[in-house]
């Protein structure tokens, strides 16, 4: 997410976590987010769905590291809606 977008979900009071936009690596905030998270809050989120939208590369590099830290494949929602070199996905 742009850093002047960030807002945006508190404003419209949804409960979401945001992370600047990626690097030329696809979804590393993301996943360091992920990977910071204590052991304990990850009982919670193991739970939670998950509903990813955005860059093809940046949620496939999320999705698998969702599914590595134990996440079923079936709470997993994906909406790419933008390839590098690809138009009208």
């Amino acid at each position: 997410m742009e850093t002047e977008n960030t807002a945006w979900p508190g404003i419209i009071s949804l409960d979401a976590e945001t992370v600047g936009k990626s690097s030329p690596h696809p979804a590393e905030p993301a996943i360091s987010y992920l990977q910071q998270l204590p052991a304990a809050e990850w009982e919670d989120w193991k739970a939670a769905s998950y509903n990813l939208s955005g860059r093809a590369k940046s949620i496939q590099a999320i999705r698998k590291a969702l599914l590595q830290k134990g996440i079923g494949s079936k709470q997993i929602i994906s909406m790419p809606y933008w390839a590098d070199g690809k138009k009208g996905l």
